[in-house]
């Protein structure tokens, strides 16, 4: 992802930080990208309470944030509001401008030392506009490379890749959207979505009983167990789309997760012309325009690692 980093956030150590303080770090670190790259992930750890980050295909912009005091839950720990100051959402279709006050509530727990840490899951990166080159993350977001690949631009391309034209739909989208059905008997080859406040934030690949393989910001595209990431989980299966015109089709090998974790290093690039922002038409959200016109060959691999792809029976500035 293409952004500009202007202050640098150190690691932190969570036995400072009271709960309100650990959710202002946190916040003031994501505005400022830290937490799309491996050293600024790395440095918000202390803080958090999960290993993977998914690779968001959505990022919202803003223009600030409060953070407002903590409130008891009812529950062990504390909630923490945070009110951001929206200018729009970016996504693989395009930037939206939708200026708005977003409210946005973080849990807060301690752990047997007393160190305060958020809980997942969390929304999508909140970035400070004034530091995004928006065309140049648009692409990132759209087309990936050897180090980025967004979540569901991973499973929208293993369905191509298998022979189906499958329509494209944002992350967010995956449970109102036509092309899925939701199933309770999920088998390999199906999605596996997960939930925030019910709405999807991630999405994988069932490959096995237990075993996802998806798309992360920090650890590239990698094999793991079910409850690798929080939220509640839906699984979708294939509904009714078109077969790609091919007598026999079989499908590709599942990528084989890297050894070590993509690196996403942040470039210098120049301020985004707010003057012309690339508006989305909402209804024709299917497929993303930098791989329209890209055809991919389903190749005739056979092996142990094709049954996981999918089957033809069926994602500050403080004020």
């Amino acid at each position: 992802m293409a952004f500009v980093v202007t202050v640098a956030v150190p690691a932190v150590a969570a036995t400072a930080l009271g709960p309100q303080s650990v959710v202002r770090q946190f916040c003031q670190a994501d505005g400022n990208g830290q937490r799309i790259t491996i050293p600024g992930w790395a440095a918000l750890a202390p803080l958090l309470t999960w290993q993977y980050e998914p690779a968001w295909d959505t990022v919202t912009l803003i223009d600030g944030y409060t953070v407002r005091p903590p409130q008891p839950t009812g529950e062990p720990g504390l909630s923490v509001e945070v009110r951001y100051t929206v200018v729009g959402q970016l996504t693989p279709l395009g930037f939206d401008p939708e200026p708005q006050v977003e409210s946005v509530t973080y849990r807060v727990q301690p752990d047997e030392q007393g160190n305060w840490h958020i809980l997942g899951p969390l929304p999508p990166p909140h970035l400070f506009a004034n530091q995004v080159d928006i065309d140049a993350m648009r692409r990132s977001l759209s087309e990936g490379d050897a180090r980025f690949l967004a979540n569901s631009i991973f499973v929208w391309k293993m369905f191509q890749s298998a022979g189906w034209n499958v329509p494209f739909e944002v992350t967010t989208d995956l449970l109102s959207g036509s092309a899925y059905r939701a199933v309770d008997d999920a088998r390999p080859g199906d999605l596996i979505v997960y939930l925030r406040d019910g709405t999807p934030y991630h999405v994988g690949l069932l490959e096995a009983q237990n075993q996802i393989v998806s798309s992360t910001l920090n650890a590239g595209i990698v094999r793991t167990t079910i409850n690798a990431f929080p939220g509640e989980v839906q699984y979708l299966r294939l509904a009714q789309v078109e077969a790609a015109p091919a007598a026999e089709v079989e499908p590709r090998h599942l990528p084989t997760p890297p050894l070590q974790p993509a690196v996403i290093v942040p470039t210098k690039s120049p301020t985004p012309k707010a003057s012309a922002p690339h508006k989305t038409n909402k209804k024709s959200r299917r497929t993303p325009p930098a791989t329209r016109k890209k055809k991919v060959k389903p190749a005739n691999h056979k092996g142990a690692a094709a049954k996981a792809s999918p089957r033809r029976s069926h994602g500050s500035k403080q004020q």
